[in-house]
């Protein structure tokens, strides 16, 4: 997007899934719960121009099908 490349993404899996309260199913990997809002930090090497905007996009369901999609 412009330049814009995406850095880091942190998906804050210790303190979602401590809020979600998945924490003793993982630590190391997201699990949240459907309807609870979660946390995420996206790091980008710039800012996005004015009028644009950045979408997420996730995909649900197990690890093997999601997989196959991408």
């Amino acid at each position: 997007c412009s330049g814009v490349t995406l850095g880091d993404v942190d998906l804050r899996s210790r303190e979602n899934n401590s809020a979600h309260r998945t924490r003793e199913i993982d630590q190391k990997r997201l699990i949240v719960r459907r309807g609870q809002p979660f946390s995420i930090t996206v790091q980008c090497n710039g800012s996005l121009p004015p009028k644009h905007h950045l979408d997420l996009v996730l995909h649900l369901g197990e690890y093997r099908l999601t997989r196959k999609e991408l």
